[in-house]
């Protein structure tokens, strides 16, 4: 593992889950379905990087850091996450990252078949030195809010073997380019439609 491209002498990383409520084996997906029980579980995670040692190069300490939640009942469900990331710089300032996600969508029984509608937001800011606005280091421009929102829906031919995805998102105040990312049009704003089929067997 490596931060900033640089070497690491060692890295850690760990994950605790705690199920509040219902069958624990009810975490394996996002999606509830009609006539499921109540379901709640919690989670952290934790990672460090140790920047690699006895080097006349300035190699550089990383922290990242998650907590979420998982709730589900009768064809809602709802995710909740928090992230951060810590670039602890060997030479200059050090550069941080902040950001959530919240989503829903309930799921509708349409015959033989299941239709679940979703809505998803995600925010993010990075936290450089001195408010720099529009250089390229290696998470892009610092000082920089950037707000994701994401309107689509699941059909469910049968269940996870055989279902199509088609969502829609559009990105406020991007001041990067997120074309690697499938984005088009300029910052600040941008936008992309994804259509998936997914057949597992």
């Amino acid at each position: 593992l490596r931060a900033d491209n640089t070497p690491t002498d060692f890295a850690v990383t760990g994950r605790v889950e705690a199920k509040v409520l219902g069958d624990r084996w009810n975490d394996s997906a996002f999606t509830s379905l009609p006539g499921d029980e109540l379901f709640l579980t919690l989670g952290a995670a934790g990672h460090y990087e140790l920047g690699k040692t006895g080097t006349a190069a300035a190699n550089d300490d990383l922290v990242k850091w998650t907590a979420d939640a998982i709730f589900k009942v009768d064809g809602f469900s709802a995710y909740a996450a928090a992230f951060g990331s810590h670039m602890l710089m060997a030479a200059g300032p050090d550069i941080n990252a902040y950001g959530f996600v919240v989503q829903g969508a309930y799921a509708l029984a349409v015959g033989d078949y299941v239709l679940e509608p979703f809505a998803r937001f995600d925010w993010q800011y990075i936290q450089g030195a001195a408010g720099s606005a529009g250089g390229a280091p290696p998470l892009g421009p610092l000082d920089n809010h950037e707000q994701y929102l994401t309107i689509g829906g699941n059909f469910y031919i049968r269940g996870h073997s055989a279902k199509v995805t088609i969502d829609a998102t559009h990105a406020f105040n991007v001041q990067r380019d997120r074309s690697g990312l499938g984005f088009r049009a300029a910052p600040p704003n941008a936008w992309t439609v994804r259509a998936q089929f997914q057949l597992l067997f």
